[in-house]
């Protein structure tokens, strides 16, 4: 062995080695801004059976106060770690910006990073006494709708980006892929790497307003049989005062699901765990979504409002009666007669609400994007 080799295998031995990653059990809690916690923690408590906003003993709803007409929903999510300050010390040795301690308290000991998409990701250890240990009769699986958050839905924008940062980094593992239209893609599931649970990601070329992401960033409870949670829900006499629908379907991906919403329109899926018909849903092909830089002009495209609080980002306007291309199928759009696009060109950025009413955008698309139902 040379000099120069030998100084090399030494300077290998002597460098500080990255420390090893600790272990991520699964989905702690999500946080969910509200515009009146007692309207919220009646919707969870009362309808869903979550007392003290508890779905067993390590899961829960954290409910934030004073959400502002403009804001997203969803605050952060959280995911609990083994050890907490192991683990950040793990993602600052990778390059990723960290806190520079972790916060210890009642809870537990806990710190927060950003995803690539700007969510607020919570990692958590809880103590004893922020576990808790719910009353023997809120763990009965008969006060309440689930046991299970099975995983937490977010808004992807930047794909090759949350791969990196959720996989390479985290070491979550992608289980399924799926598309709503076959063309391509909207949805990728990544399980955490010590345990079941896992993060959706809802693919968008270009995300939602701020104000339009109930529907997206959304929480799964898991149910063995949803015609049994149904019935649960329906016996509640919490549902007299909830107008909406229970409707069950069947997704994308094969299982049994149905949507409720919480009275700031965030999505709670109810899901089943298997299959209706037992193998499980293939993984699609298709490709990602294109941003809207890469998607073909078709028309005249425009950043579309939809009413005070929610807007349409993507709406490719064309004289055909035919779906456009331009965008995803995730967002709502809506095609005019050729005779209706001098009237938006003349009137759109100055008057906004009278091309709605000319063009009858906001009858076409039912509401808001935030509000139509993502099923997979």
């Amino acid at each position: 062995m040379n000099r120069l080799t030998a100084v090399a295998a030494l300077a290998v031995l002597l460098s500080p080695k990255a420390p090893p990653r600790p272990r991520i059990l699964g989905v702690s809690h999500v946080g969910l801004r509200v515009s009146s916690v007692a309207a919220a923690r009646a919707f969870y408590e009362d309808f869903l059976g979550m007392r003290g906003l508890r779905v067993n003993a390590r899961q829960h709803v954290e409910l934030i106060p004073r959400l502002a007409p403009d804001q997203d929903r969803l605050d952060h999510i959280a995911l609990e770690a083994d050890d907490a300050d192991g683990l950040r010390r793990y993602l600052a040795s990778r390059g990723l910006e960290v806190p520079k301690r972790v916060t210890r308290d009642r809870a537990g000991i806990h710190f927060t990073v950003h995803d690539p998409d700007s969510h607020a990701v919570e990692f958590v250890q809880p103590s004893p006494a922020g576990r808790g240990e719910p009353e023997r009769t809120e763990l009965a699986s008969d006060v309440r709708v689930s046991d299970h958050i099975l995983h937490l839905g977010i808004i992807v924008g930047d794909v090759p980006a949350s791969m990196k940062f959720y996989g390479d980094l985290l070491g979550f593992t992608e289980t399924w892929r799926g598309s709503r239209s076959g063309t391509e893609l909207s949805w990728i599931n990544m399980k955490v790497p010590d345990g079941g649970d896992y993060v959706e990601f809802m693919l968008y070329g270009e995300r939602p307003a701020p104000d339009a992401r109930g529907t997206q960033h959304h929480i799964c409870l898991e149910v063995p049989d949803l015609a049994k949670a149904q019935a649960f829900l329906e016996a509640r006499p919490y549902r007299v005062t909830y107008t909406r629908p229970l409707e069950p379907r069947v997704g994308t991906n094969r299982k049994r699901q149905l949507n409720l919403y919480d009275p700031d329109g965030t999505r709670v899926e109810l899901m089943e765990p298997g299959t209706v018909d037992g193998p499980p849903a293939p993984s699609s092909t298709a490709p990602l979504p294109a941003t809207l830089d890469e998607r073909p002009r078709g028309g005249v495209e425009v950043d579309a409002r939809v009413d005070s609080r929610r807007y349409v980002h993507c709406m490719n306007i064309t004289p055909r009666r035919e779906r456009p291309a331009g965008c995803p199928p995730a967002l709502s759009q809506a095609v005019a007669p050729a005779r209706d696009l001098a009237l938006l060109k003349g009137v759109w950025h100055g008057a906004p609400e009278r091309a709605d009413k000319a063009l009858g955008v906001e009858r076409r698309l039912g509401g808001g994007a935030g509000d139509r139902p993502l099923d997979r």
